[in-house]
């Protein structure tokens, strides 16, 4: 059964997030979900981070994406500490400038781009929104060839 178009006043998802972070002998990739606040296309043009001119250092870029992506980011699950205990999003700003802070902020704004644009976490954009392929002989038709 396809599930009801629902409209919501503010409405977020639980999202799947992966990022890649170095440990004894390579990469690992660790996994969590967020919850990811969903806009309006004007919203998000207002909310994300506008161009900057020239070269920034790390710690510049970092300093942004702990201002930024708290709007976005609203609660994570599956964050823990070195003994187990869940980290609260609240320290969400205070770990995007440590020593993950690249390859947290990378997974992260990945999984609000996906949100944003409507792609599947498990690559390529969701067949649900995806427009239907047109039929057979339409598109050279168009195209003119």
């Amino acid at each position: 059964m396809t599930p009801k178009f629902v409209i919501v006043s503010n409405p977020a998802v639980r999202w799947p997030v992966t990022i890649k972070i170095p440990a004894d002998g390579g990469i690992v990739e660790s996994r969590f979900e967020a919850q990811i606040r969903v806009y309006s296309e004007q919203e998000y043009e207002s909310l994300l981070p506008k161009p900057q001119e020239g070269e920034r250092t790390p710690d510049e870029v970092l300093a942004e994406n702990a201002a930024f992506l708290p709007k976005f980011v609203l609660d994570w699950y599956g964050v823990t500490d070195e003994h187990g205990k869940g980290v609260p999003i609240h320290r969400l700003q205070e770990i995007i400038k440590g020593p993950y802070g690249i390859p947290l902020s990378v997974g992260l704004w990945r999984a609000v781009s996906e949100v944003r644009l409507g792609i599947d976490p498990q690559g390529g954009a969701t067949e649900k929104n995806s427009a239907p392929s047109p039929a057979p002989g339409l598109a050279q038709e168009a195209t003119g060839n």
